[in-house]
């Protein structure tokens, strides 16, 4: 068993992380090309009209709630190749999603329209990495 002062100390280190990715994306057109990668398993803030290009094939899960009831996906997210693989997981009442699974090959875009937290899955366990195509507009 891992001690309290252990724990901490791997906390610190992911809350660490995830600043860096956050800085990363909310950044301004500055960072518009900048490459950054993100640890699988772990929440990520993808905020609204920014979009990022998949380096790996990549499998992005996104929360269910970001669709509304009678929505349909195209209002909400942009995917650059027609043929990517997009599933759903649906909530107990049967009409709205508890996630959206999106299976980005590489040189696939994806852009968000509403702001959400990703995640993104890998069960090899690398890091996948995203080139920032465009930033929020402010």
């Amino acid at each position: 068993m891992k001690s309290a002062a252990a724990k901490a100390v791997v906390f610190c280190i992911a809350a660490a992380a995830l600043v860096v990715l956050v800085m990363q994306l909310q950044r301004r057109k500055t960072n518009v090309g900048a490459v950054v990668e993100q640890q699988p398993g772990r929440a990520f803030p993808w905020p609204k009209e920014t979009c990022l290009e998949a380096l790996d094939d990549t499998t992005i899960v996104l929360p269910g709630a970001i669709i509304h009831e009678g929505e349909v996906f195209s209002a909400v997210f942009e995917i650059s190749d027609d043929n990517t693989e997009v599933g759903v997981t649906l909530a107990a009442d049967g009409k709205t999603f508890d996630a959206i699974t999106v299976k980005l090959k590489a040189g696939t875009t994806m852009k968000v329209h509403r702001s959400c937290d990703a995640m993104v899955m890998a069960e090899d366990g690398h890091v996948r990495r995203f080139r920032i195509v465009s930033g929020p507009s402010r």
